[in-house]
């Protein structure tokens, strides 16, 4: 076989597949490969947002279990005891030991906060991290918070009973829900 007969053959190959492709019925290729590509493209983005509620729902999970699991490792007796002078300060009824009370309470519930998890430069910022599914009276300890900035920030801010007790009360509400005292 000489180097004429090989060309030969490699052109008759390539004319034969030109031949093949051409007669190919591209239309009805192009549209069942366009159907493919849409079925794939379609599951994968049910699959990325599957995946991304399936990462909410896990972190809301961690989250529920980080308010019920760890608290029970915090020495109970010993907060107990703390809040316990909290309420007697607040008992004397005295607007500076209602004042301090109030501030207490806060500085403590903040305190239990760290202790579970919530991170944040400031109480505030912890607040904001939970939800009114993770504690019921999420609003009345942004009210009783709200309460304790007045008191250290305006010096002639007047504090009654009853909103020392409201906040009191609130924060009394949410260390019970999370089993500190």
């Amino acid at each position: 076989m000489d180097i004429f007969s090989i060309v030969d053959k490699i052109k008759e190959f390539f004319l034969f597949a030109k031949d093949f492709l051409i007669s190919l019925p591209w239309p009805e290729i192009i549209l069942i490969l366009k159907l493919i590509l849409i079925i794939i493209s379609i599951f994968l983005f049910i699959g990325i947002i599957f995946i991304i509620f399936g990462l909410r729902v896990i972190y809301r999970i961690k989250r529920v279990l980080a308010l019920v699991t760890i608290p029970r490792y915090l020495p109970k007796k010993k907060l107990t005891k703390k809040w316990s002078r909290i309420e007697k300060r607040l008992g004397l009824g005295q607007e500076a030991e209602l004042k301090l009370a109030v501030i207490e309470a806060d500085k403590f519930f903040d305190d239990i906060l760290k202790r579970i998890g919530y991170f944040g430069k400031d109480m505030g910022e912890r607040l904001k991290k939970i939800n009114p599914g993770q504690m019921a009276n999420i609003n009345d300890i942004w009210s009783a918070h709200k309460i304790r900035n007045n008191i250290v920030h305006d010096v002639d801010y007047k504090l009654n009973s009853v909103d020392a007790e409201r906040a009191i009360r609130a924060y009394k509400k949410a260390l019970e829900e999370l089993e500190v005292i």
